[in-house]
């Protein structure tokens, strides 16, 4: 999955969402989401979903390593879509991310990221163009 593209969407009384159209296509019939770092949540599809569980799985020597791994599957949920796109989050990860009612949803290559609207803008808002200078062109 190559995730590309920002939208903007609302977190209904019913703790409802819709997953954009673009995004949609991009996911499948079957996507996980689970908790982020940052106060976001991460969406993959289900071969995205499986390198992260490897990758979690493989670091497990420690109690730390455990502790991380526990943290980051707990509250990890396959939604399901209705007709319209929209799906319901679990208020563990409602209260994860902090979501009010307006959120943000964007691609990040191969992982689709939700942000409090808020808490989204308050970060673009701290950008600056010299953080592209780590990057190779």
């Amino acid at each position: 999955m190559q995730a590309i593209g920002t939208f903007r969407h609302t977190l209904d009384t019913k703790s409802r969402m819709a997953m954009p159209a673009q995004f949609r296509d991009e996911l499948g019939e079957s996507f996980i989401i689970m908790k982020g770092p940052d106060k976001c949540l991460f969406v993959y599809d289900q071969e995205g979903y499986n390198v992260i569980a490897e990758q979690l799985a493989r670091k497990s020597a420690t109690s730390d390593d455990r502790n991380k791994q526990r943290k980051r599957f707990s509250g990890a949920f396959k939604p399901e879509m209705d007709k319209q796109g929209r799906f319901v989050l679990q208020q563990e990860l409602i209260a994860h991310a902090g979501l009010q009612k307006d959120v943000v949803v964007f691609g990040c290559n191969s992982r689709i990221e939700i942000w409090d609207a808020a808490t989204w803008d308050a970060l673009m808002a701290e950008e600056d163009d010299a953080d592209f200078d780590d990057i190779i062109w």
